[in-house]
């Protein structure tokens, strides 16, 4: 229980702390409530490496197969929720979408990568995590850079 508080002692300042920086620039408040949270987020990370039994073990991230994953998920998740986020948005306020809708076009790519797991995972077991994970960060970059090719207005074609 007490590493667990510690976890939110350290995770919920530093979210209110980010979210007020960017919606009302710099002040005192969201800072100390950032400096705090980074000062709880070393009061867990300390106990967690004194604890037998520790929420997280750090250990793993010691351990390349397990640290180089953990980085590349977190790399993974950060550009697939921006592109959630701006894509819906886009296609709300851009394309004029009603929510549901744009929801709707949303799962496409959900479905998509539902449909490619298995595939990906065969292909993990004949050439290697490492090659599949590769190819797939290059795929999805280019994805990213076709989508810069997207009009700002729907229907004024591209470049």
């Amino acid at each position: 229980m007490p590493g667990s508080l510690l976890s939110l002692a350290a995770i919920l300042p530093v979210i209110y702390a980010i979210k007020e920086v960017a919606r009302s620039g710099f002040s005192a408040v969201p800072v100390l409530a950032g400096v705090a949270g980074v000062a709880f987020g070393i009061i867990f990370l300390r106990r967690q490496r004194r604890r037998p039994d520790p929420m997280i073990d750090l250990a793993l991230l010691r351990r390349p197969a397990f640290g180089g994953s953990l980085l590349v998920n977190v790399l993974g998740m950060f550009a697939m929720v921006g592109f959630a986020i701006f894509t819906t948005q886009y296609l709300q306020l851009v394309a004029g979408m009603s929510p549901l809708r744009a929801a709707l076009w949303s799962l496409v790519p959900t479905v998509a990568v539902g449909g490619v797991a298995p595939l990906a995972a065969g292909l993990a077991a004949r050439l290697g995590r490492a090659y599949v994970m590769a190819g797939g960060f290059v795929v999805a970059a280019a994805g990213f850079a076709a989508l810069t090719r997207v009009p700002a207005r729907p229907g004024s074609g591209c470049c």
